[in-house]
Parts: structure tokens; C-alpha cells; sequence
């Protein structure tokens, strides 16, 4: 009988100290051009950069969850983010997202076209 609840017990530790995977941020890929809808090479974007045609790309990120904390929330939190667009001789720019229910499975990368002036 004890063997029983050990077995038990432990199941529902393991399950309520398991980790959830949220997202934090989508996969984004896009080009940035000019008024003049010429790429912009080697343009800052969070933390990497355009190549010869203005193309860039950022993977996904994700951050575990404690399903104890999930349950207890009932929800997904919001996913929010806000990723530089930075060049010299050029304004300052953001990609910017929100979202209120926020994602917990995987996405196909968002496409950006954002003119930069």
C-alpha cells in the first residue's frame, strides 16, 4: 500500500513541477527597404541584421512555465514584444506585437514589410 502512494505521490509531484512551453516571441522574417523600396543592407534588427537584400530573420523564443503556475492562472499569458530597427543616417523604427491571449504552440514566422525612411 505504501508502494501505491509513493507511486502516486510522486506522479503528482512530477506532473504540478512539470514545465509548460510559452511563447515569447514569434519566428519573424521580412525585408527592410527605403522610401525608394531599396533593401537596407546591414540594418540592425533586435539582434541580428539584414543581409545584401534587406532580408532578415529572428527565431522564435520561448520560456518554460511551471504547470503548477498555469494551473492556477487558467489561461495563457499575453505575448508582447517590441524589436529595434536600427541604421545610421536613418529613423529609428520598432516591429511591435501584441497579443492578449497570448500563444502556447508553435507558429509559422510572421512576415514583415516595413518601409524605412
Amino acid at each position: 500500500m505504501k508502494t501505491k502512494h509513493f507511486i502516486v505521490y510522486s506522479l503528482l509531484f512530477w506532473s504540478l513541477t512539470s514545465c509548460v512551453s510559452r511563447l515569447e516571441r514569434h519566428a519573424l522574417s521580412g525585408v527592410i527597404v527605403d522610401i525608394n523600396k531599396q533593401p537596407i543592407e546591414n540594418c540592425a534588427v533586435a539582434e541580428t541584421r539584414t543581409d545584401s537584400t534587406g532580408h532578415f530573420f529572428l527565431p522564435e523564443l520561448r520560456y518554460n512555465q511551471f504547470l503548477l503556475t498555469e494551473f492556477l492562472i487558467h489561461e495563457a499569458p499575453p505575448v508582447m514584444y517590441t524589436e529595434p530597427i536600427l541604421r545610421n543616417g536613418f529613423k529609428n523604427k520598432t516591429i511591435e506585437f501584441f497579443h492578449e491571449y497570448g500563444g502556447g504552440k508553435k507558429k509559422e514566422p510572421i512576415e514583415c514589410w516595413t518601409p524605412f525612411v
